[in-house]
């Protein structure tokens, strides 16, 4: 990122980069899940892999619909605050550097950013999204230690499935993970600063919300529920504010 610390991820040295997300030893998929099998494809959408516009000739992206009141925050809501949510895209184009730029344009194109964070010391890997709260009053997502390949699809279905209206359950089992359930718990805000750094750089503080999406063991058991397998427990941290046991 330049000499210019823009974005911070996790212990500030966990920015965005390249590269593949955890896989567990042997395994293609984390324990209990298959997703390539299963996940939701939508022809009509073309990806722009890695969070970055789609390649040229592909189709353009539809329309978005955004959401009437996107971009503003009421004092009731998670978000918080009240009044304009202020951006990164309100910034003059010549105070970013070159992937701050690359950035806000991936938003201002798509609609939200991709950011993928690379497993490293043995901490797993994960995605979030930068974008949804600004379009589409709906939360950001972070998701861990799925292939990033599969994290990057997952959150893109969830994007279209928030713009055609079908907005996902919080803090319920729902088919988010191609058919598998998954479900979506608030991250707190004291573990945003270590794994949200360019969310927090684009809405200039703390001031959004965001959700965990977690999944399931084989049998379907979650990190919290008795029984799950241990390894699933490890590869998704609790970033919510209630203690799994």
């Amino acid at each position: 990122m330049g000499g210019r610390r823009s974005g911070p991820g996790r212990a500030a040295g966990r920015r965005r980069r390249g590269g593949g997300g955890l896989r567990p030893a042997g395994r293609p998929d984390p324990p209990g899940l298959r997703l390539r099998a299963v996940r939701k494809v939508r022809p009509d959408h073309p990806r722009g892999g890695h969070g970055l516009p789609a390649p040229l000739g592909a189709e353009p992206l539809r329309r978005r619909r955004r959401r009437p009141d996107a971009g503003k925050v009421d004092g009731g809501d998670p978000g918080g605050g009240g009044g304009l949510v202020q951006t990164k895209l309100d910034a003059p184009f010549g105070t970013l550097d070159a992937n701050e730029q690359k950035f806000v344009a991936t938003i201002r194109e798509h609609g939200w950013f991709s950011t993928h964070i690379l497993e490293e010391d043995g901490l797993p890997g994960f995605s979030f999204t930068t974008g949804f709260w600004l379009e589409q009053r709906f939360p950001e997502i972070i998701l861990f230690s799925i292939p990033r390949h599969d994290r990057h699809e997952i959150l893109w279905d969830l994007y279209r499935d928030i713009l055609d209206g079908d907005l996902p359950p919080i803090g319920a089992p729902a088919p988010l993970l191609g058919q598998h359930p998954g479900v979506l718990m608030p991250v707190a805000r004291k573990n945003y600063a270590e794994h949200l750094g360019w969310c927090m750089w684009f809405y200039q503080g703390e001031d959004f919300p965001c959700l965990q999406l977690f999944w399931p063991d084989r049998w379907g058991r979650f990190p919290w529920e008795e029984g799950c397998d241990p390894e699933v427990v490890e590869l998704q941290p609790n970033l919510t504010d209630t203690p799994w046991r």
